[in-house]
């Protein structure tokens, strides 16, 4: 990665997706293999020339080996994570999308250590990314999320 594509203290904001999917009451979750090593929504960072929904379809392919197809965008948030020192250590714009399972089976991949449905009523069960918990309750009721 060049420093400019640097997670870790960025030239500049990184684009990132993720896909907000269900199944029943259960919402798909990964626990990421590098750190911070908490549970989140499957995603991860576009490549040059990748539309926002092709990246959330390829990533949640990668990450749970499931297919789906890209639906509507849920939101547009800003991460932006500054140190002890008050620089900004990571700082993304991530674009959520709303997906629905169109085949494949669920296998941990890529940099996830483990995939799986955990039922909405179970996420505290789970250490998630932080503001993780918050967004799918909330996208699980409907709302938009600004």
């Amino acid at each position: 990665m060049s420093g400019s594509d640097s997670r870790h203290y960025p030239e500049r904001p990184l684009i990132g997706v993720s896909a907000f999917i269900t199944r029943r009451e259960s919402v798909l979750l990964i626990k990421r293999a590098k750190p911070p090593l908490l549970w989140s929504l499957p995603g991860g960072l576009v490549e040059l020339g990748e539309t926002l929904r092709h990246a959330a379809e390829r990533e949640v392919f990668e990450e749970t080996g499931l297919e789906i197809e890209a639906g509507k965008l849920a939101t547009m948030m800003d991460i932006i994570r500054p140190d002890d020192a008050g620089r900004i250590e990571g700082h993304f714009v991530l674009a959520v999308f709303a997906g629905e399972v169109t085949g494949g089976q669920l296998q941990a991949g890529d940099d996830a250590a483990e995939a799986e449905w955990v039922g909405l009523d179970a996420l505290s069960s789970r250490t998630l990314t932080p503001g993780t918990g918050e967004l799918i309750t909330r996208l699980a009721r409907g709302e938009v999320v600004t």
